[in-house]
């Protein structure tokens, strides 16, 4: 089965400061390695969604939206209720933006259309990201989010709803956050282009830096590379994001 990707990166947000550059570098840079060496087949099987150019002035105009990536979400469920439950192989998640934190386990991207009185406009990447693993669409799950984890207060949560599914024997899954819980993520120019600490070491790890002799790389590999990489690149200051 094939692996699937889902790549989201929003730099222009209407009325949430501060101004991103980073996201849309990332999330392109990102899709590159995913559709080159993470086994996904360009435009079949990998989704990349940006914000239109030029951006929308106002919040109520701003793209995408949660409705854009709920469609994603609901394409995936569709599939996997036509066939035998399974959808691929992998599903990588990747989403970086403005965000913030919900509890100390989880984060949410905030879509272009939110503003600080309306944080509802978000996708919460953590549950969607069980969702999909506890009911068996893919025997791998791997989410990385490059956002704030900032402490928001909000009525509900854009999620899948109460999930009662066992994960099967063997399911596997991944996640990595840009920040603690409370803190702010950070961009900062890395070799002439703005981009995310957090996606900068993620890729210099999956691109070599977490291989392990055998070539392989593992989920504790892939923890000590980017934490690694990331001493360096957090020592000179950078932008929250």
């Amino acid at each position: 089965m094939p692996n699937k990707a889902i790549v989201v990166g929003i730099s222009a947000y209407p009325e949430l400061l501060p101004v991103l550059q980073g996201p849309r570098n990332d999330a392109q840079k990102f899709y590159d390695w995913v559709t080159t060496k993470g086994g996904v087949t360009p435009v079949v099987d990998g989704k990349l969604i940006f914000g239109p150019t030029p951006p929308a002035l106002a919040a109520v105009d701003g793209q995408p939206t949660a409705e854009a990536l709920q469609r994603e979400f609901d394409l995936l469920e569709d599939e996997a209720r036509n066939g035998n439950g399974a959808v691929g192989d992998r599903l990588y998640l990747y989403l970086s933006g403005h965000g913030f934190g919900q509890n100390l386990d989880g984060a949410a991207l905030l879509m272009a259309n939110a503003t600080a009185l309306r944080p509802h406009h978000h996708v919460p990447g953590r549950l969607w990201a069980d969702h999909f693993f506890a009911n068996g669409y893919f025997p791998e799950v791997l989410l990385f989010l490059d956002c704030c984890r900032e402490r928001y207060s909000t009525a509900a949560l854009n999620g899948p709803g109460p999930d009662s599914a066992i994960p099967p024997a063997g399911a596997r899954r991944f996640y990595g956050f840009a920040t603690k819980y409370g803190k702010l993520a950070v961009e900062r120019p890395i070799n002439g282009q703005m981009s995310g600490v957090f996606t900068t070491t993620l890729l210099d790890a999956l691109t070599g830096g977490a291989s392990e002799e055998d070539g392989r790389v593992t989920g504790e590999s892939l923890k000590a590379s980017a934490r690694q990489s990331a001493v360096g690149k957090l020592r000179r200051k950078g932008r929250p994001r």
